[in-house]
């Protein structure tokens, strides 16, 4: 099931829509001037952004439906809005996931997801991903699941 790691970011997707780009998700502050968003007290720098775009445009060009430049953006700029979202309210709640928890999350959906190491790499390359940027998905979505936990 190697479509496990690129619906990761499907599964962080907000509710309304993301703010434009130089805009605050927040309503206020002030965004750098080498960020594309401000959410909360954290900016998106421009470099995530583009990396992830890149991702996003490599991804797109492997899959058998290819979404608009406009559509990749916004989701590109909803999975970082909510992956940085949910850090800092698990920061405000004084919960951490610690690098073990998030690595053992991180093998565990590799192992459900790919018959091998070489296969995961291989997938990874035709996405245009790096480790980094699988690990990264995953914190995201293990930051989920530990909000909806508590939310329960």
């Amino acid at each position: 099931m190697p479509a496990l790691l690129p619906a990761l970011a499907a599964a962080l997707v907000l509710v309304v829509a993301p703010p434009a780009l130089g805009e605050s998700a927040t309503g206020a502050g002030t965004i750098p001037e080498d960020a594309v968003v401000r959410v909360g007290d954290a900016s998106i720098k421009k470099t995530t952004y583009k990396r992830w775009m890149r991702i996003a445009i490599t991804g797109s060009r492997n899959a058998s439906r290819r979404a608009s430049y406009a559509s990749q953006r916004r989701k590109v700029l909803q999975f970082l809005i909510v992956n940085t979202w949910y850090a800092q309210e698990l920061a405000e709640l004084g919960v951490v996931l610690s690098a073990a928890e998030l690595e053992r999350a991180f093998q565990r959906a590799a192992r459900e997801s790919f018959d091998s190491q070489a296969e995961m790499r291989r997938f990874l390359e035709r996405e245009g991903m790096t480790m980094s940027d699988a690990r990264f998905q995953l914190a995201g979505l293990s930051r989920y699941d530990k909000l909806h936990e508590l939310a329960r």
